[in-house]
């Protein structure tokens, strides 16, 4: 489906962030083939000059599915700011300045689309399946929830959003993988939970919220993608117009690599 080939291609394209970086500041672009793939278009793959990478997969039908990959997640918080991801995909939610949350579910209703929202230990996506007339505009949401996230509502939202983590029932086998990361990684960044508790959450506040999202959603951390009736080109004008001005993140320091270490939960 356009779905699962939209999220096919953000993991491969995540998995080559390294080697893009190598690119300069220039905008380039590049076709990705797979040898067992008969018949079927290529992902063509487009680097903004300012690092954000732009890739598609031209297919047949009247349904797109567009997103936006960031390679950021829960293992990218630091000590004080526990639960950070999670804060930030439950206040997607909630809308942005320019739409509130009843303007954008009503928008997003009235395009027949459906949005997603999703931190994960690696990474957090932002997703949405839309008629192939409607891929502008919901390049247009996503790229407002991911560049204009209405972390102010922290305050407003922020009892609510841990109420109902508390109240959450979490299927038994994402519960036991969350805590075998925590058991197996206990040392380093990859044991942070997905699912909670989140030790500290409460303290977290607007200014975690933004120093996490400056050093982590920046331009050489995201991906564009879409995959259905979508021309290559057009995805780039509207990715430029929507993320050409995420700004390049600095160089981060060295960080000692995650080590196995078993233990008894």
């Amino acid at each position: 489906s356009a779905e699962m080939s939209a999220t096919v291609m953000g993991r491969s394209l995540r998995a080559a962030s390294r080697l893009s970086r190598m690119g300069g500041r220039r905008g380039y672009t590049q076709t990705l083939t797979e040898p067992t793939a008969w018949n079927q278009a290529p992902v063509v793959v487009t680097t903004l000059p300012n690092g954000v990478r732009v890739a598609s997969k031209e297919t047949f039908g009247e349904v797109a599915s567009v997103g936006v990959y960031v390679n950021a997640g829960t293992r990218d918080a630091t000590k004080e700011s526990a639960g950070a991801a999670y804060l930030i995909e439950q206040l997607a939610q909630t809308g942005t300045a320019k739409r509130p949350k009843g303007k954008l579910e009503a928008e997003v209703e009235s395009m027949g689309a459906t949005l997603s929202v999703s931190a994960g230990r690696e990474q957090t996506s932002y997703s949405m399946s839309v008629l192939k007339g409607d891929v502008k505009q919901g390049v247009d949401i996503l790229s407002d929830l991911v560049t204009k996230p209405g972390l102010g509502q922290l305050a407003k939202e922020k009892e609510a959003i841990l109420r109902s983590l508390e109240e959450k029932e979490m299927p038994t086998r994402q519960v036991m993988d969350d805590r075998l990361h925590a058991c197996a990684w206990r040392d380093c960044s990859l044991s942070n939970s997905t699912v909670g508790p989140f030790e500290g959450i409460e303290a977290v506040s607007e200014a975690h919220l933004q120093a996490y999202m400056a050093a982590n959603y920046t331009a050489e951390n995201m991906v564009v993608v879409a995959s259905g009736p979508v021309k290559h080109e057009e995805l780039v004008k509207l990715a430029g117009a929507g993320f050409g001005g995420v700004k390049a993140g600095a160089p981060k320091a060295g960080a000692d690599k995650p080590y196995f270490c078993g233990a008894e939960l």
